[in-house]
């Protein structure tokens, strides 16, 4: 770069630092510079490495985008080249803008091709990606990734986003975004690495903040805007369908294989530690494309996901069941089933329920229960003899997890998922009716606290066991009649710091328990509720039990 040029780059850095300062800047810089010598700079800055006034610098360049119209943008430029032609353009003849670093910008001449605005503004957004990517860290097995090791990512991340939100703004206000074949082309080359970048901030990790999920939300508003799509889904799965040919979809068959294909070598057994925002995005924009999309990407989604739940690290499990349970309910189960993909994924995860993480735990339940509808012919069809099976084993192993539970968080999770199986196998569930029945009286007798989560669970998984067992039930009355009437008693008796609201839940959830086993077995709860009330004198349990026997819905008789 000659004197001229440093003499340029000095002016508009100096310029740009005093934005914040005065009001006038901003149409300073307009007046006096064209927007690819400001280009040079910024790429000129980003090239220098580490400096002190790097930050200061992007954020006044950010701002000066941010307020610019369309006419101070390289397409504008190449519209006037008529009029202007051989005129002294300051900044544009001769040795102005001749390199950046090893890269290239513009020719000596006037633009003279869309080709080179795209290599222009391509160069600048690639090395503002790179300016915010995080870096790969060499971490041992046992340390984990630290908010300290990104403490200086989220100001780059937003000041990154936030000059490329800028620039693709003004090119969709510029007449350069009419030509659909130079939009195309342009987003083809930037989107996958902007999408990427708007991924790893679009929620709350170490390194990012509310200022950074900000950024990414409005990156991708534009980004989706460019592409002519509606929402993120439609930018990553494709759109269905087009209209005119010259406002169809940019991505016709969307972007996430592009985003696959750019993560692969970040998620390999070898590589995947050491990258700690791949995962994230894999799973964040994965999330975004539903059925019947998601099928089409299953044995590219489905390694990295297996590779999290393999791992030691709690947080590197959670993500693979959450990565695993979105595969199971958005790819047909047919062809989950192909090759013993289902059965490979089941492998995996079941061994995760003796794991004492909460959760864990409560994520595991549900992808369980759903993988087990795929694999497994389901309990409640009676066309054939009804074998055990998985739901068998894992609905065993829950209850003795229960029964000898004492950590009031896991009783939580437990009584939370149980009525799952419940639900799922019917009447088969008494193959394990004395077992289960014993946990649910156990779980009723201890408090776990002002809430009250596990007990108020409980009830529903009785209820929900009641008229689902009612031929069975008559056979353990007594016992369910005892567990509930005594919880009333304690409720009434209550000097504990519950509010009031809970204990009314917790008798409105015994009142109605009391009401299903009657109705099962009238006579025998009948006999039993009156001869309570010869005994007891308190009043709200009276209340409560009269409530019951003046249920006059049809009830089933047992023999």
């Amino acid at each position: 770069m000659n004197d001229s040029g440093h003499e340029h780059s000095r002016s508009i850095k100096a310029e740009l630092k005093r934005y914040k300062h005065d009001s006038g800047t901003n149409q300073k810089v307009h007046e006096e510079f064209r927007s690819l010598q400001v280009v040079r700079c910024v790429l000129d800055v980003l090239d220098s490495g580490e400096r002190s006034d790097t930050m200061e610098l992007l954020e006044g360049y950010g701002h000066c985008l941010k307020d610019s119209q369309p006419s101070w943008l390289l397409a504008d430029i190449k519209e006037n080249h008529n009029r202007e032609k051989g005129n002294d353009i300051t900044g544009l003849h001769d040795n102005v803008i001749e390199s950046v670093g090893d890269i290239t910008v513009l020719k000596d001449d006037i633009i003279e091709s869309p080709d080179d605005i795209t290599k222009c503004y391509v160069d600048l957004i690639s090395k503002l990606v790179r300016f915010a990517d995080l870096p790969t860290i060499n971490m041992n097995d046992d340390e984990a990734y630290m908010e300290e090791a990104f403490v200086d990512y989220p100001q780059k991340a937003s000041v990154a986003m936030d000059i490329i939100t800028s620039i693709v703004s003004a090119i969709l206000r510029s007449s350069l975004s009419l030509e659909v074949h130079w939009r195309k082309e342009f987003m083809n080359t930037i989107v996958t690495d902007c999408v990427i970048l708007s991924a790893a901030h679009a929620e709350k990790y170490q390194w990012s903040n509310k200022t950074t999920i900000k950024h990414s939300q409005g990156l991708l508003e534009v980004i989706c805007q460019a592409c002519s799509c509606n929402s993120i889904h439609e930018l990553l799965s494709g759109s269905a369908y087009t209209t005119d040919i010259e406002t169809e979809t940019v991505f016709e068959k969307g972007i996430f294989d592009k985003i696959l294909t750019k993560l692969r070598s970040k998620l390999t057994r070898d590589t995947w530690k050491m990258e700690p925002r791949s995962r994230h995005v894999f799973k964040w924009c994965m999330s975004k494309v539903k059925h019947p999309n998601l099928g089409d990407y299953l044995d590219k989604v489905l390694p990295p996901s297996l590779l999290f739940v393999d791992d030691y690290q709690v947080q590197n499990k959670i993500l693979g069941v959450q990565c695993l349970h979105h595969i199971i309910l958005n790819v047909d189960p047919t062809e989950l089933k192909w090759y013993g993909r289902a059965m490979v994924i089941y492998e995996a995860i079941q061994k995760q329920i003796y794991s004492q993480e909460v959760q864990l735990l409560d994520l595991l339940y549900p992808c369980l229960i759903d993988l087990l509808k795929v694999i497994e012919r389901s309990p409640r069809k009676a066309d054939q003899p009804r074998k055990t099976t998985r739901y068998d084993d894992l609905l065993q192993i829950t209850l003795d997890n229960m029964a000898f539970e004492q950590k009031i968080v896991l009783r939580r999770v437990y009584s939370k998922h149980l009525h799952l199986f419940v639900g799922e196998m019917g009447i088969t569930i008494v193959r394990h009716y004395t077992k289960l029945l014993q946990v649910i009286a156990n779980y009723l007798e201890e408090y776990d606290g002002p809430d009250e989560m596990a007990r108020l669970q409980t009830l529903n998984v009785l209820s929900v066991v009641t008229m689902e067992t009612w031929p069975r039930i008559s056979h353990h009355i007594d016992m369910l009649l005892k567990s509930l009437l005594r919880l009333m008693c304690e409720i009434t008796a209550d000097r504990s710091t519950s509010p009031e609201k809970v204990k009314q839940k917790l008798m409105e959830g015994a009142v109605n328990c009391l009401i299903l086993l009657r109705r099962c077995c009238p006579d025998h709860v009948d006999k039993a509720l009156n001869d309570v009330l010869i005994v007891i004198d308190n009043d709200t349990v009276i209340k409560s039990i009269r409530t019951v026997l003046n249920d006059k819905q049809s009830v089933v008789k047992v023999s």
